[in-house]
């Protein structure tokens, strides 16, 4: 999966009553899933400004696809006595409607209706967002090795490298693996080019934990190591400030193997190995596109052919109820992706298509037909807008194969390449069971979008087979298909 940024929220505020000594402000973000996590932090207290700019930052990931719930409350007490703080009001809002801002939002306080303010005091709170800036840091590691301790009975070893750091739990964290190479004491391995927010969460003075392996070549290939049998060749600790700092050489490091040293008294050293870091030339993220005003335009497609084979058959009771539910987790996948995508586009107008069915029993089949029902205009407004027009179309569907994708797909690639606007950005919604008929033309055409600003979201819907869908992902290798490839994974699947 693409690595996620890491975004820095700031709260100040603007024309705040005088009522006690000092203020502070109390921020978290929440978000849906099923632990329904959330970020909590407060600030330091301001004396005497009544319109107070606070330090303290919450750091957190950065996550599109969801909905990131911003809520400010602001306190004011005497000096250090928070406990008998007074709640002057707050303010709500989403990381998704802030950044759309250019990463600046100011609101009007919320009062609490418990206190005497003069409330026609234009207090203002104002919520600043930032990306991280290790967050979008790139390094390069280069690792090599010397005089290696020998492993294997019939050969030399093995070696692969592990890179460890401890996370918020102090639990030991896998940040890297190496590849393997083989039968040397002396191995050289390839350059890696690492986030540094991965690597060491932006804390450059965080430990890192090096640990090299023989890879114990009995068990399955060299990509599948395994800890827990593979033999410890030695480790070593440093942080990336160290590294960071070293001379153009980088550092030398003595591989200590730890049981090895307490039962020999002549032990000095399992090897040696040496360690360059050196940072990439930083690349423009996707937040700093959004920042910098990109337009980003929402094209929904909703895949008809389940609700259109249901029409085509006598409604029985059992049927009836079938369809409900199906509608059902329609309107529900619809409402949960197009509540955080709407916060995006400027004008809140989404074209929206369906496909895998024919409008009315005489009707023609067409692989991308406006649910609205206009073929002049296939805008729907906002969100509610798109549901009104889903459950418009539902009782005038027909079955009527194949299910293709690749229509809907190339009409967003032509819109993107009509699109004279340089920061126009666009990302198409596909709402489907799982069936597929065009799979060739399919990837041919998802390969084309990934040289045009275009970003695709599959989403399955009901109980169908989405295994197939894992393809276009393509966490695990880019599409290709003969002598065309993409150049960038830009789909994502769920």
């Amino acid at each position: 999966m693409p690595h996620k940024p890491r975004i820095q929220i700031g709260i100040s505020c603007r024309n705040i009553p005088k009522l006690l000594k000092a203020s502070y402000a109390k921020f978290s973000v929440s978000y849906g899933g099923y632990l329904h996590e959330k970020h909590v932090t407060e600030t330091e207290l301001v004396y005497n400004n009544l319109s107070p700019n606070y330090t303290t930052r919450l750091n957190l990931e950065y996550c599109f696809e969801e909905k990131q719930i911003i809520t400010t409350e602001i306190f004011e007490c005497e000096r250090e006595d928070r406990e008998n703080s007074v709640l002057l009001g707050y303010i709500q809002c989403t990381v998704g409607r802030v950044i759309h801002s250019g990463g600046e939002l100011i609101l009007p306080i919320t009062w609490n209706e418990d206190i005497q303010v003069d409330r026609n005091t234009s207090t203002e709170v104002v919520v600043c967002i930032r990306e991280d800036p290790f967050s979008k840091e790139n390094i390069f590691i280069k690792m090599n090795g010397a005089n290696l301790d020998k492993k294997d009975f019939f050969g030399k070893s093995d070696p692969y490298v592990i890179i460890y750091r401890r996370n918020e739990r102090g639990k030991l964290q896998k940040c890297y693996r190496s590849e393997v190479i083989k039968n040397t004491l002396f191995p050289d391995w390839k350059p890696i080019l690492i986030c540094l927010d991965r690597l060491c969460g932006g804390n450059i003075d965080c430990e890192l934990y090096f640990r090299c392996f023989d890879w114990d070549g009995a068990v399955g290939d060299s990509e599948d190591v395994d800890t827990e049998i593979d033999d410890l060749i030695g480790e070593f600790n440093t942080t990336v400030s160290r590294l960071l700092n070293s001379n153009e050489n980088g550092i030398e490091f003595q591989l200590i193997n730890m049981p090895k040293k307490k039962r020999k008294k002549c032990y000095q050293n399992s090897g040696l190995l040496t360690v360059k870091l050196y940072f990439a030339q930083s690349k423009f993220s996707f937040l700093d596109y959004i920042f910098g005003g990109l337009s980003i335009n929402v094209v929904v497609a909703v895949d008809m052919s389940t609700h259109a084979s249901m029409n085509s058959i006598t409604n029985t009771p059992s049927q009836q109820i079938e369809l409900s539910q199906s509608h059902t987790e329609y309107e529900v996948a619809i409402q949960a992706v197009m509540e955080i995508l709407q916060e995006y586009d400027s004008d809140q107008l989404f074209p929206a298509f369906g496909f895998g069915a024919k409008v009315s029993s005489g009707g023609k089949l067409s692989h991308r037909y406006p649910l609205n029902g206009d073929v002049n205009n296939c805008y729907c407004k906002g969100m509610v807008g798109v549901l009104s027009a889903y459950r418009r179309c539902l009782t005038d569907l027909y079955s009527s194969g194949p299910i293709l994708f690749s229509p809907i797909i190339r009409e967003v690639s032509e819109a993107a390449k009509r699109s004279e606007a340089a920061d126009n950005y666009y990302v198409l919604l596909i709402l489907t069971n799982g069936t597929v008929d065009d799979w060739i033309e399919t990837k041919k055409s998802v390969i084309e979008t990934s040289f045009l600003p275009i970003s695709i979201i599959v989403l399955g819907v009901g109980g169908g087979k989405f295994s197939e869908m894992e393809i276009l992902d393509q966490d695990f290798g880019l599409l290709k298909v003969g002598q065309e490839q993409a150049c960038r994974d830009n789909v994502q699947t769920g």
